[in-house]
């Protein structure tokens, strides 16, 4: 029914009272042809009226208390435009229930969400920060996942900003911001990589929003890099084995080297089993964490068969015993780690920032306006970390504002895919995925400097109906 009316604003301040207008969208359901007065009434989301007092009606059972009303009538005037106004103080933070009634008939109910006053001006971005394009060695279904063709992609599933982050290689994710930027939609793809050393794969972290590459900056062949590992080979444990003081070592030196290029540092699956073990031995997983040496925690990452899924429940409980441990929240994302493209839309984060640039999406994230979440086709979503209130506000989202919103979003993909076939091909792209030994190589490649040529004024429409949407759920 709520489709067939707008009703703003959706998300107001908790504890204050708030005038809500609501109206027919059609002739049939213009509230001026309704026959009879228009009352409506409603709860609070901790279940209780405007003034704190409990509701006559609790349960099925019809218990009642004192012949109170099990909803609390609010004032409310239908003027001559048709638009029906009343105001009411949304008590605590939380999903409130209200209904447009007349006389016994219920014509409309709908919720209205409150959050703190502090947290209007933030609007909610869900990302991925981790995926690979065909630039990285292991990729399967490499010729469709160049670069920018994965950041159209992606903009379809409903993602609001990306992050592709190539093993070894920073220029695949700039590449994409190329193309998104030139595109011109509200769509975003920021700096990324993948770390590792260049000579051993056993660094796995995310250098996201980074300004330059870290892992070039780690090459057992470069003299500064030696000297460095051996100054943090004396700050770390001494284990006997001289590798695990390695690990240690260049796990530090990964996360000195990402924040001072401005990055934010995400600690990609914690609990992943190759070759039939974990791949951080447990004292270096526990040291990490001990010392807290990551900005932000993959929580769910990896996709896939029952394995991936363990992984990802001990990421969670690892989670919960690191905040106990710590006594605070840790800040957390939700990523894909797509290697094909038959996995999109699994794992995400939602991050709320004022606005969908870098620098506010990195704050907001170290701040623990973030949770992930995992959602697998035919299962009810799930998600982990941030607070109670931000993964109530989450489901709120995602039964009132996600599917326009999506549906927003499948546009501007549209849109982008055909700026994408009219480019000239990217030979050097095709050049690197048909070289022999690409399956086990993460060569660097050049900056491609295309330029586009969108359809300007199809895409300013989706970017119009985009701002009218976060209009009506957040009136300024």
């Amino acid at each position: 029914m709520e489709q067939l009316y707008t009703i703003t604003p959706r998300i107001v301040a908790a504890d204050t009272v708030t005038e809500i207008a609501v109206s027919g969208k059609y002739p049939h359901t213009d509230l001026r042809t309704v026959n009879g007065e228009i009352t409506v009434d409603g709860v609070c989301a901790d279940g209780l009226f405007s003034d704190g007092i409990l509701p006559g009606y609790t349960c099925f059972n019809g218990f009642k208390i004192e012949d109170r009303p099990m909803f609390e009538p609010i004032p409310a005037k239908l003027g001559s435009d048709g638009v029906l106004r009343f105001k009411y103080l949304f008590r605590s933070t939380g999903e409130h229930t209200l209904h447009l009634r007349c006389g016994e008939h219920t014509l409309l109910t709908f919720s209205i969400f409150s959050i703190p006053e502090a947290w209007l001006k933030l609007r909610p971005y869900r990302c991925d920060l981790h995926l690979h394009s065909g630039y990285s060695g292991c990729c399967r279904e490499r010729a469709k996942l160049s670069p920018e063709y994965f950041a159209a992609l992606l903009c379809a599933s409903g993602l609001d900003f990306i992050s592709i982050s190539d093993h070894k290689q920073h220029t695949p994710s700039l590449i994409a911001a190329n193309f998104v930027n030139q595109c011109g939609g509200n769509f975003r793809a920021y700096s990324s990589e993948e770390v590792h050393l260049q000579d051993l794969h056993t660094i796995h972290v995310l250098n996201f929003g980074g300004d330059r590459p870290v892992s070039d900056q780690m090459h057992p062949d470069d003299p500064e890099y030696v000297k460095l590992l051996n100054s943090y080979l004396k700050k770390v444990p001494q284990y006997a084995d001289y590798w695990l003081r390695h690990l240690a070592a260049n796990w530090h030196i990964a996360y000195d080297k990402i924040r001072e290029a401005g990055g934010l540092m995400v600690y990609c699956h914690p609990f992943w089993r190759p070759f039939d073990r974990r791949f951080l031995p447990e004292c270096i997983r526990d040291y990490i964490f001990e010392h807290r040496l990551y900005d932000a925690l993959e929580i769910f990452g990896e996709m896939g068969d029952d394995s991936h899924r363990e992984d990802n429940e001990l990421n969670v409980a690892r989670y919960h015993e690191q905040c106990i441990a710590e006594k605070r929240s840790i800040p957390v994302v939700g990523n894909s780690d797509i290697h094909q493209g038959s996995m999109l839309n699994i794992n995400s984060s939602i991050v709320w920032a004022e606005r969908n640039e870098l620098k506010q999406l990195q704050n907001a994230i170290l701040d623990g306006m973030s949770i992930a979440v995992k959602h697998f086709p035919s299962e009810f979503p799930r998600t982990a970390g941030g607070n109670l209130t931000l993964v109530n506000y989450y489901h709120f989202l995602r039964k009132y504002y996600y599917p326009r919103h999506d549906e927003i979003c499948k546009a501007e993909s549209s849109e982008m895919l055909k700026t994408l076939s009219k480019a000239p091909a990217d030979y050097e792209f095709v050049k690197f995925i048909n070289r022999p030994g690409h399956i086990t190589g993460d060569t660097p490649v050049a900056l491609d400097s295309r330029k586009y040529t969108p359809d300007t004024a199809a895409m300013a429409r989706i970017n119009a109906d985009r701002a009218a949407l976060d209009g009506e759920f957040w009136k300024n």
